[in-house]
């Protein structure tokens, strides 16, 4: 037994207590607890047999003969010690009074086809998680449907009934999928659920592509299961129970998934629409023409026709990735990944053209397409879409976009890549990553569109100017661990794979292009929390880098671990001289940051390497005066060492009573005994833990493998307290921080998703009172001095004046209005002249808007007050 555990004599009671010293009784009826004796009492928070709700409210583990208390952590034994001076209150076990709101989500799903539409001139819905995303484009508001409980992978709209139908995955359980339909301009409301068959039926993984017929009183799915189950259902909006809605009829459409379904008008002009409509479908190597003919008696059977496209003489692709119909006569477009876009009368193709990646020419404005040699790599079109005047849009995955005409034959007008587009953030957006374009809407009236990419981004375009007008989402690609706020600074930082990402979460947007590479894969990261100059990044193959902030010029970079063992877990002392770092190889590594006289940076050097535990290390924590280091790993230990010397500490109940740094962010312990009363939880459950800060630091958030966000109070040493609970994310929640302004971040680990909440009362039904975040920009000197200090992160704010008083909440949507009303002139798009902007800006920062003269620390405040982010300098380490 390790010498940390004092409880070594509670094991052998206990190895002994399995043993039994004499023959048991036989079972009898006449032996038995009599009712007189009340109900069981447990004294350990065992997930297996947990107390009844009713009577764990109030429950603590009862002590033992140490003084400690005998908990289960997930099903695995732990002793912890409560504080000296805690008075247990019953209250103290119920829910928080303060919730959480969600004011943001970060990221798109772009693993969904045809999933981005406009409903409105201004506004556009697309998944992300378990949510569909209803955004504002121009204020960046957005509103959320919340009726799904796995990632949502299709969406469509009808614009008639002005409805959304959306599917989602298969979530945990024998119920199958299901399909929402519901109104955007309403989310808080659903429409109905529409149920597919579970386990032991047709087995549905998920619901691959839904749609509306044209007027809006069919619904059609398509399910992702054996036999790729089509399913039709009518008048779903009379239903009242969810138990009757039933498919009117079902059939299996073939060997190959689809991806998506575009509603088109009846093939026969003769029928009347309500009953007689068509559809496309575009899936895995095929694309097939539908026709519908709902029977008028009542319980006849809908005749459903499919007929397989046929593209003749023309080249076939192995996979068509878009569709796109051009009007009532039943013609349309269809792209491929062979890079030909086809033109459409039925279900034959009439002409192909070949979009390939047009030559890099310098100072060329259009770029035309050219044949490809033979043997390069065919370059693949992601999507297309129709524009008025028989006109088309489409882009490629090598980051091109393409506009032409379909009357009489298909001819490309115009096409460029993304990073020749105007626009302050094409370039840097194109330097990060390679646009891999899968889906586009379009709003014809306005001149926009809106793009989606495979490696889930979404992009304002305006086609007619070749403007960039905004990057609307950015997400991680792959699974994500890390998270930190900046401690100064409204700045997120996040990692996934190799990238290192930052966000403004002042003006909720990411830091278009602020992306660093790394050579592996990142699983921590945290910032310095004194003034967050420093910024540390735990790698795979036990790499340590420690970066100046916001230079992000490297000072430290290091393999620490022999065994080349990830960094699984960051944290530097309240002090911010100290560093330690938490390894796979069941070791901390204690690093001391020495500043450099004379010279603009640090010194940091190895101080003790941390030995004891014997498992993974998951969360290292600093006491608040620094001595003391805890840890916990991933067999439930709870280990601590003294800071001076490096030695392992065997009296674990002589620190019940050490203050310990905010955040708490332990997954075990005497205060977090209660975020495992769920009795599902194993050890390996919660992913993640932080607590508030002043003025409410009596909260604590935690995330699970379920994509719940939970919020109970802290501490919280009972076996099962009352939570409050969050859902949103469509995968594990792998971190939660809360930035020193007690905004809530929680990062999906494999959903592209990233929630930013803010801490209410209920009660007051008020924003608790946060504190200012200070934006030190001008102090910044010597080599991280700025070069533009009014160069701010997201988008560059001008004065904000003009803009408050037209009415509009920022400059970003004042731009926008312009930019998009109807009889806006083709001259130069607001916002290009930014040198003039900049020297209004100098002119007018010695003055409030009332135009009366400040003085600097007038001025400081009025900018922190106007809500203008950090001005930040960012070298050339960027991908």
């Amino acid at each position: 037994v390790h010498p940390f555990y004092e409880h070594i004599s509670w094991h052998k009671k206990l190895m002994s207590a399995a043993r039994p010293l004499a023959p048991r009784r036989p079972p009898s009826a006449s032996v038995g607890r009599p009712p007189s004796a009340g109900p069981r009492r447990s004294n350990a928070c065992c997930t297996k047999y947990p107390p009844k709700r009713s009577q764990s409210r109030d429950l603590v583990p009862e002590p033992q003969d140490s003084g400690g208390l005998r908990v289960i952590f997930g099903r695995r034994p732990g002793l912890v010690f409560a504080r000296s001076d805690w008075n247990c209150r019953k209250e103290a076990a119920s829910a928080p009074e303060s919730s959480l709101k969600r004011e943001y989500v970060y990221g798109y799903n772009g693993e969904s086809r045809h999933s981005v539409h406009f409903i409105s001139d201004h506004e556009i819905v697309y998944p992300v998680a378990s949510l569909v995303v209803v955004l504002n484009v121009g204020t960046n508001h957005q509103r959320y449907f919340e009726g799904h409980s796995n990632n949502v992978l299709c969406l469509a709209w009808n614009e008639r009934r002005r409805l959304c139908i959306s599917g989602q995955g298969d979530a945990k359980g024998t119920a199958g999928p299901i399909a929402c339909v519901w109104n955007p301009f309403d989310c808080a409301r659903t429409v109905c659920e529409l149920p597919h068959p579970g386990a032991g039926k047709s087995n549905a993984r998920e619901i691959s592509a839904v749609a509306l017929s044209p007027d809006g009183q069919t619904a059609l799915t398509f399910a992702r299961d054996s036999l790729h189950t089509f399913y039709l259902w009518r008048n779903f909006t009379q239903r009242t129970n969810a138990a009757e809605l039933s498919p009117v009829h079902s059939m299996a459409s073939g060997g190959q998934a689809t991806s998506c379904i575009i509603m088109m008008p009846p093939l026969d002009q003769r029928v009347s629409s309500s009953s007689h409509f068509a559809f496309a479908s575009v899936g895995e190597g095929h694309f097939k023409i539908w026709s519908v003919d709902m029977a008028a008696g009542r319980g006849s059977i809908p005749q459903v026709t499919p007929k397989k496209g046929i593209f003749g003489k023309c080249p076939q692709p192995k996979n068509p990735t878009g569709f796109a119909c051009f009007g009532a006569d039943g013609s349309g477009l269809l792209s491929g990944d062979n890079g030909y876009l086809y033109k459409l009368m039925g279900t034959s193709a009439t002409g192909a053209l070949r979009l390939a990646k047009p030559p890099e020419r310098a100072g060329s404005g259009v770029q035309r397409s050219l044949p490809q040699q033979p043997g390069k790599r065919e370059v693949p079109l992601g999507c297309v879409g129709s524009l008025p005047e028989r006109r088309w849009i489409a882009a490629s995955t090598d980051g091109t976009i393409y506009v032409g005409s379909a009357d009489p034959e298909l001819r490309l007008e115009e096409g460029r890549p993304l990073q020749t587009l105007g626009g302050e953030e094409a370039a840097a957006f194109c330097s990060t990553c390679t646009p891999q374009f899968s889906c586009v809407a379009v709003r014809g009236n306005r001149n926009l569109a809106v793009f989606g990419t495979n490696n889930h981004s979404l992009i304002l375009v305006d086609y007619v100017r070749w403007e960039l007008v905004r990057v609307l989402q950015v997400s991680h690609a792959n699974e994500a661990w890390a998270m930190d706020f900046h401690p100064n600074l409204a700045i997120m930082a996040t990692a996934g794979a190799t990238k290192v990402r930052f966000w403004n979460v002042a003006e909720r947007r990411p830091a278009v292009g602020r992306v660093v590479a790394m050579e592996t894969h990142v699983w921590s990261l945290c910032f310095q929390p004194t003034d967050g100059s420093l910024m540390a990044v735990g790698c795979d193959q036990g790499m340590l880098e420690v970066w100046g902030f916001p230079s992000l010029q490297p000072m430290f970079s290091n393999g620490l671990s022999r065994a080349k063992e990830r960094i699984s877990t960051l944290r530097f002392n309240p002090c911010g001289n100290m560093l330690a770092a938490g390894s796979w190889d069941q070791q901390i590594y204690l690093l001391r940051i020495l500043p450099t006289p004379g010279v603009d940076g640090v010194q940091i050097q190895m101080h003790k390497v941390l030995r004891g535990n014997c498992s993974s290390v998951l969360d290292v924590m600093f006491s608040a005066d620094g001595q003391i280091v805890v840890s916990n790993s991933r067999d439930c230990q709870i280990v601590f060492w003294s800071v001076k010397d490096g030695a392992l500490q065997p009296k674990a109940s002589a620190f019940r009573d050490v203050k310990w740094q905010n955040p708490w962010t332990g997954l075990l312990g005497w205060p977090v005994i209660g975020i495992w009363g769920d009795p599902d939880y194993d050890g390996s459950d919660i992913n993640c833990a932080c607590q508030s800060w002043e003025p409410e630091p009596n909260v604590l958030a935690f995330g699970d493998d379920s994509g719940k966000v939970k919020l109970i109070r802290f501490p919280s040493p009972f076996l099962s307290p009352d939570v409050k609970t969050y859902s949103g994310h469509g995968s594990h929640v792998t971190s939660v921080r809360f930035s020193q302004a007690n905004v809530l971040a929680s990062l999906g680990g494999d959903d592209h998703a990233i929630c930013q909440w803010s801490l209410t009362r209920e009660s007051v039904e008020t924003e608790l009172a946060t504190r200012k975040l200070v934006h030190p920009w001008a102090e910044l000197g010597g080599s991280e001095a700025p070069g533009d200090r009014f160069a701010f992160i997201g988008r560059p704010r001008g004065n904000v004046g003009p803009a408050a008083a037209l009415g509009h909440e920022s400059e970003a949507e004042a731009d926008f209005c312009a930019w998009t009303s109807p009889g806006r002139s083709t001259s130069a798009p607001p916002g290009q002249d930014r040198q003039s902007a900049a020297k209004e800006s100098r002119s007018l920062q010695q003055r409030d808007p009332q135009g009366t003269s400040l003085p600097k620390r007038g001025q400081a405040a009025w900018l922190r007050s106007s809500g203008v982010s950090a001005a930040m300098a960012w070298d050339d380490r960027f991908e």
